[in-house]
């Protein structure tokens, strides 16, 4: 309630980003959030985290063989396949794709502006419809 309350939910979701950043790049990190009344420092381990985000990474699973099937495309038959966004980074997922497809077949490339790219671009376009 105390974060509620302070309007403090942004500066705890800047902790959560910066450990789930340090956590693609090494196997444990540092969570680290205080002000003023709340204080927490605490070591987190990569396993734990893909513990925690498990039910998040199945429903991915599922989304991506529903999409395969409803497009009647076997993995095998995916050229490429780009993953953008900061989740492309997370190891887990990372691992997810390359066991799908192949790690050959894994593209990325501005990762944190693409999104953004795209969805201005779209704005941009003229509405088809």
């Amino acid at each position: 309630m105390h974060i509620i309350e302070t309007n403090g939910a942004f500066h705890l979701h800047k902790a959560v980003e910066r450990t789930k950043v340090e956590l693609s790049k090494s196997k444990q990190a540092k969570f680290d959030f205080s002000d003023g009344e709340i204080d927490i420092h605490a070591a987190v381990t990569r396993r734990d985290f893909e513990r925690w985000i498990a039910p998040i990474t199945e429903s991915i699973a599922a989304c991506l063989d529903d999409t395969l099937a409803r497009a009647g495309v076997t993995p095998a038959e995916v050229d490429c396949v780009f993953m953008t966004g900061g989740t492309a980074f997370v190891p887990v997922l990372r691992a997810l794709f390359e066991a799908r497809f192949g790690a050959e077949k894994l593209r990325s490339g501005d990762e944190l502006m693409s999104i953004a790219s795209g969805l201005a671009l779209r704005a941009a376009a003229p509405d088809p419809g």
